[in-house]
């Protein structure tokens, strides 16, 4: 499986080794990258800077093969997906000015149930739809980690190896 990396290039050289464990083969995308290519997505960002090719990120995910296909955005990348932007994910996106910390946070539903997350600025999800299973919440921050169907949505970047397994479950049919 080949997987495409977009937004903040640290974020996503320091993920390419998780990937790789994992079996997957990384290619980290730019102006040039072929989209058709890849039968995956990761996201990850923290600030607007992040995204140089924020118009082409907009304009693939419009490709109804995104409909079906394994994305994991994380931070600012969840922004790409929400209700006002591709609308692969059925809650809002959104960003308030706040310092930037790291938690340790429970995800109950998985094996290794506790994940340090590092929020850089207030990512909040908002008007969710019923249909998105919330994985993982805190009564500060709300909703931090969403699923539906393809889609794994986080208010947060975490280096966390349960994220990225989850992750590749999404390939399995």
């Amino acid at each position: 499986m080949l997987i495409g990396l977009a937004g903040n290039t640290i974020l996503i050289k320091q993920k390419l080794h998780i990937l790789s464990a994992l079996g997957f083969d990384c290619l980290i995308l730019d102006e040039n990258a072929d989209w058709q290519a890849i039968d995956g997505l990761i996201l990850s960002g923290t600030s607007l800077a992040d995204w140089s090719e924020h118009a082409q990120i907009t304009a693939c995910l419009q490709d109804p093969r995104w409909r079906n296909q394994p994305i994991l955005a994380e931070g600012l990348g969840s922004l790409f997906l929400d209700k006002a932007h591709s609308r692969l994910l059925s809650a809002l996106v959104e960003t308030h000015t706040a310092p930037n910390t790291a938690e340790l946070i429970s995800v109950p539903s998985w094996d290794d149930a506790h994940l340090l997350a590092h929020f850089s600025g207030g990512i909040y999800f908002s008007d969710i739809a019923p249909n998105i299973a919330v994985l993982a919440q805190t009564k500060r921050r709300g909703a931090l980690i969403h699923r539906q169907a393809n889609v794994l949505a986080l208010s947060f970047i975490s280096q966390n190896r349960e994220i990225y397994r989850c992750f590749s479950q999404m390939f399995r049919p």
